[in-house]
């Protein structure tokens, strides 16, 4: 019999998300205890976080959710598609690493989906400046 299996989602500003990557694929036990080390020593606000039941271990990369969440620990399924960033050519990812280097700054490639719908984004930050 297979072991039930969790993640662990923050909510940010974006909505919610897979905290770390090693966040995923998580006995109950080990669950458990990367909870209580996110809010005892990492100082994370533990509204801000919630173990999702998923439905068979994936290696998926950071998901982004919308949706607001119905309690701590949810049976969500998986998605049937899986997100991708397969859809990106390497002459278009060359471009983007291109530009990025030339503006100095840095690149991110994010898979994300929702109850409904699946998209890829690439956010590019550049010339950050502290305010002080």
């Amino acid at each position: 019999m297979n072991q039930a299996r969790y993640k662990i989602l923050h909510n940010a500003t974006n909505g919610w998300y897979l905290i770390k990557e090693n966040a995923n694929n998580l006995t109950k036990d080990q669950c458990d205890q990367m909870l209580s080390n996110l809010v005892n020593i990492e100082g994370v606000n533990p509204n801000d976080l919630r173990a999702v039941k998923i439905a068979a271990p994936t290696n998926s990369s950071t998901m982004l959710y919308d949706e607001e969440p119905k309690s701590t620990v949810e049976n969500i399924p998986e998605p049937t598609i899986q997100p991708t960033i397969g859809e990106l050519t390497p002459e278009l990812e060359a471009s983007l690493t291109s530009i990025t280097g030339t503006l100095g700054g840095t690149i991110t490639y994010h898979s994300c989906y929702d109850a409904n719908n699946q998209w890829n984004k690439i956010t590019i930050e550049y010339n950050r400046q502290s305010k002080k």
